[in-house]
């Protein structure tokens, strides 16, 4: 199951790079093994991520983006409980935070929250406690949300407004109105255009999606003028996307397989000032469940990365 997440996406980066779909819901996490494309029972994954020199590193994809090692656990439901994320810390791994999950007797999240403890090297502090509230129909209603830096702290709440679907989107920064998604859609009932409107009435940030029958295959997102695309083709036996810059160049291309793991990359980086793309390719390695448990990642016929996924299953 994935939910609606909190609308202080400065503190939650959408990360486009592991999606296989574009979603019009942009506030998503993810809570259960099917989220994570993970089969069995699953009680524990721990992914760590190498250089071709053996130093701990992060990628520009996959789920080690932003941490050289994380770890997962799951109840027996297949719930995602604990997230913990590692950074190296001059050459070990050392726990930067962790993230954990409650439910309520419907199954539904209820909390989220993110402890920072920086290796020890910072006093132990939750960064972040989301509660969720839910309507008669299980669709989200209310998010409330306190975010504490090193010296501040800060309330958000974000109400979710329907009337036979989402209408809008109401984000409140300590009580004063923040800004305001709000959905409009096609006879389908598909959403085609999520506009946002500041504090100030003005217009900031709108997408607009294209669908190939059910499926959203193109969005656009234009602020100021500013559009930055992306898109999607499914074909037989693979799926493509690509997202592109302001300057329709493209940033990210990734090529997914029916098993949903990517075989091919290419990824934008700058050198000099100027824009290049990097190509990559993937091989796997797989246990009895046909999850992944080793990822080597190549450039130009070069090993470049390294990941190793070691997972922990309930006994049946």
């Amino acid at each position: 199951m994935k939910i609606f997440l909190s609308i202080s996406l400065y503190i939650f980066a959408v990360q486009i790079c592991i999606a296989q779909e574009l979603s019009p819901n942009e506030y998503e996490i993810k809570t259960n093994l099917k989220d994570f494309s993970l089969n069995g029972k699953i009680q524990k994954l721990v992914s760590t991520a190498k250089d071709a020199n053996g130093h701990f590193t992060t990628l520009p994809f996959l789920e080690n983006e932003y941490y050289n090692q994380f770890q997962l656990e799951f109840n027996q439901r297949g719930q995602l409980t604990k997230r913990t994320n590692y950074l190296d810390y001059n050459g070990k791994i050392g726990t930067y935070s962790f993230v954990d999950y409650t439910y309520n007797t419907s199954y539904l999240l209820t909390t989220h929250k993110t402890t920072i403890v920086n290796n020890g090297e910072d006093p132990l502090r939750v960064s972040s406690l989301k509660e969720y509230g839910y309507n008669n129909k299980g669709n989200i209603s209310v998010l409330k949300e306190i975010v504490k830096g090193k010296s501040s702290a800060s309330s958000y709440q974000t109400d979710f407004i329907y009337s036979h679907r989402l209408e809008n989107i109401t984000t409140k920064v300590d009580g004063t109105i923040f800004s305001k998604n709000q959905f409009c859609y096609n006879k389908k009932g598909q959403i085609i255009k999520i506009e946002n409107i500041s504090f100030d009435g003005k217009k900031g940030l709108t997408k607009y999606y294209i669908y190939d029958d059910k499926t959203p295959i193109y969005t656009e997102e234009n602020i100021n003028n500013r559009r930055n695309i992306t898109f999607i083709n499914i074909d037989t036996g693979t799926t493509k996307f690509q997202q592109f810059d302001q300057n329709q160049n493209l940033k990210l291309e990734l090529v997914y397989n029916n098993q949903k793991n990517v075989i091919e990359a290419k990824a934008q980086s700058f050198i000099g000032g100027k824009s290049i793309l990097k190509t990559y390719t993937f091989s796997y390695e797989f246990d009895n469940y046909k999850n992944w448990t080793t990822c080597k990642v190549v450039e130009n016929e070069k090993p470049v990365y390294i990941i190793t996924r070691n997972i922990t299953y309930y006994n049946n």
